[in-house]
């Protein structure tokens, strides 16, 4: 990214706004594009803090669909 971005800001606004009205399979679906599109500094740290959002409807998929 020629070093446009210092942070991982950009990519914490739109995780926090996709949070906010979409499904976890969608943020999910959100996640992965940003860790393959647009190399993110520390992946980790975006996990960590949206992983509850990320995974929220897992735990309804795994006891519902015998998974």
């Amino acid at each position: 990214m020629h070093g446009l971005l210092e942070d991982d800001n950009e990519w914490r606004m739109c995780l926090q706004e996709a949070g906010e009205m979409a499904s976890g399979h969608q943020l999910r679906n959100l996640f992965v594009i940003i860790l393959r599109d647009c190399s993110p500094s520390d992946p980790l740290a975006l996990w960590m803090q949206f992983r509850d959002k990320i995974c929220d409807d897992l735990r309804y998929a795994l006891e519902h669909h015998n998974l």
